[in-house]
């Protein structure tokens, strides 16, 4: 059986609309450690983007998917 990459808290996970993986940038709002995870694939319909005090911050709310539910 294939054994799953390792996940950590600052590896972050590919964008959930279009499956690339995000990138990190400084942000310039706030704090100086600031950072920005966003989809970088220009085809990607959605875009999305989150901001953080720190990178691990800004992992972590990128990071953070709601469940599937269906009905």
């Amino acid at each position: 059986m294939k054994k799953m990459p390792k996940r950590t808290l600052t590896t972050p996970l590919n964008c959930p609309f279009c499956g690339e993986p995000p990138g990190i940038i400084p942000w310039h709002g706030g704090k100086q450690g600031k950072r920005m995870v966003s989809c970088e694939n220009p085809k990607c319909y959605v875009s999305p983007q989150v901001s953080g005090d720190t990178r691990i911050m800004a992992i972590e709310k990128w990071n953070t998917r709601k469940p599937i539910t269906g009905g």
